[in-house]
């Protein structure tokens, strides 16, 4: 059994290194051709490959970058946009709110001048309070 194992192992080994040394005789031949060959066709077959994939790769890189750059700008647009509203929402309540401290300041000097006031809750009922209690 454990000479089983064993062949079995050798056997592994023995192939691995085959196939290395077939990759091995594969990149040497070509490394062969495309730097010490007189024919110098695989060289620029070689470096035209090379050089297709390196531009395929800046111009995609340079596509994303421009497309994250757009997005920002995009998004930053909506934010923008976004604040605006609030600011005119918030202005726009405060322009309101104006008109009312402006009524509340006459009613609020009208009772400070009489120093008891009267408040007509409904149209029967007339409650009496105190100014220290307003306020």
């Amino acid at each position: 059994m454990a000479f089983l194992t064993k062949l079995k192992t050798t056997a592994e080994v023995l192939l691995l290194a085959i196939i290395a040394a077939f990759v091995a005789a594969m990149t040497l031949g070509l490394f062969v051709d495309l730097f010490w060959s007189a024919d110098n066709k695989p060289a620029e077959a070689f470096r035209g490959a090379f050089y297709g994939a390196l531009f395929a790769f800046i111009f995609v890189r340079l596509g994303e970058a421009l497309n994250r750059f757009y997005q920002a700008g995009k998004e930053s647009r909506k934010a923008l946009g976004l604040v605006q509203f609030n600011l005119n929402e918030s202005l726009s309540i405060t322009d309101d709110n104006i008109f009312v401290l402006q009524e509340w300041r006459r009613f609020y000097v009208a009772f400070a001048a009489r120093g008891r006031g009267d408040l007509l809750i409904g149209v029967a009922l007339d409650a009496h309070f105190r100014k220290d209690r307003l306020i």
